[in-house]
């Protein structure tokens, strides 16, 4: 219930306004070559929903919002970070470009922020920025009350309760970063930060919890507590990550655990619900559950367990085969090398995909008191054009002059 109730709210609140540009040589560029499109897309990323290297999903533009970019939607900013990382390492994986790996880097620096602010190690938030007092826009979307002044790092303020959303795209992107572009030092970094906040996971019997000890409102994958689906898949996958960039075997040995004593595994099979089931599912649910079996059937080297987490994956593509989404089609491609999916269609699904759009006008943004009337412009995040995109010239299905 609660995710058709949020999914509905999300709706409500991403109406297109008034004002949204959509010509071919507008944001977000449909109609572009695909290339080119990138190019843009990642200059306008850049200007205006990147602060300090940690994407915020939708920032209001100066002089109503801040000149850092910091004005705006945080819930999700660890949520479009992870990705846009694995997106930024693709893209320096298949070109090589010295301004790209700055670029990884930066965005590396601020996830492993999102540790550093909270004071705690182990324990992250959902976003940061930069001020010594709350501001107006902490109130504008959920959670108001988890905004913190950082006593770790001076002059910064961190919104917490962090959810089995960000704890995937927090190990999501520093996999790929960690595989494709870190370097000995990076490498080192990225696993320390990665066995901190996975040991902290075990320590409290696979609960995501925040800098006060108590699990977060979607935070669960312990094997005493009853749970979705889904969450049974994910910490699989958290698991065989931090093993794979830390090689610390108690992350194995809980691995195995939670599947020889809880049968993860089994209930993993059901991660993604199809029938009518499927119509109440929350779309994004989707997403995590196919980022989780792309790093799980890569580094599970087991031919039994293999099979069950093929079980999964099938059952998402049962839904999505003959939808062409670009993403799905090349993960899907990955793990299963002789399937041939990601045909014209899938590049035809890339070249409209947009995921962002950029609009002028009047916002009624809601805060404790009178509602905040807002006149500017906004942009949401073009993050995941950027992911599908250099995901697909890395693993060479969309051509470099495409």
């Amino acid at each position: 219930m609660r995710k058709v109730l949020l999914f509905a709210f999300v709706l409500t609140v991403c109406l297109v306004p008034a004002g949204l540009l959509c010509g071919p040589n507008d944001f977000p560029y449909v109609g572009l070559p695909l290339h080119e499109r990138a190019e843009k897309l990642q200059a306008d990323m850049r200007d205006h929903n990147l602060c300090e290297g940690l994407v915020i999903p939708r920032n209001l533009f100066p002089p109503q919002g801040n000149s850092d970019n910091s004005t705006g939607h945080h819930e999700d900013g660890c949520n479009c970070s992870g990705p846009y990382l694995a997106a930024l390492s693709y893209q320096y994986a298949a070109t090589k470009q010295p301004e790209v790996l700055q670029w990884c880097r930066e965005t590396a620096g601020a996830l492993e922020k999102l540790e550093n602010v909270t004071g705690v190690p182990g324990a992250f938030g959902r976003s940061f920025y930069r001020s010594d007092k709350p501001q107006p826009h902490e109130e504008w979307f959920f959670f108001p009350g988890e905004w913190h002044q950082s006593t770790s790092m001076k002059g910064y303020r961190w919104l917490g309760d962090p959810s089995s959303d960000s704890l995937t795209h927090m190990l999501y992107g520093n996999a790929i970063y960690y595989d494709l572009v870190a370097d000995d030092v990076e490498k080192e970094r990225v696993s320390r930060l990665v066995n901190r906040i996975m040991s902290r996971v075990i320590d409290y019997n696979m609960k995501l919890t925040d800098v006060d000890g108590k699990m977060t409102l979607w935070g669960n994958f312990c094997p005493d507590l009853p749970k979705e689906n889904l969450n049974f898949l994910l910490p699989l996958a958290h698991l065989k990550i931090a093993y794979h960039v830390t090689s610390d075997p108690k992350f194995q040995h809980k691995y195995l655990e939670l599947i020889r004593k809880y049968n993860y595994h089994e209930e993993a099979i059901g991660a993604k619900l199809i029938g009518t089931l499927d119509a109440t599912a929350a779309p994004w649910d989707d997403y995590l559950g196919m980022r989780g079996l792309y790093h799980l059937m890569r580094h599970e080297t087991d031919p039994w367990l293999l099979g069950f987490y093929r079980a999964a994956l099938e059952r998402y593509w049962f839904v999505f085969k003959d939808k062409h989404n670009a993403y799905f089609d090349f993960i899907y491609q990955v793990l299963v090398p002789d399937s041939n999916v990601v045909d014209e269609e899938s590049l035809k699904d890339l070249g409209t995909l947009t995921g962002a759009r950029r609009w002028s006008g009047t916002e009624t943004m809601r805060r404790e008191g009178p509602d905040d009337v807002i006149t500017g412009t906004w942009q949401e995040s073009p993050h995941q054009y950027l992911l599908v995109y250099w995901m697909g010239r890395y693993y060479k299905f969309v051509p470099e002059s495409r």
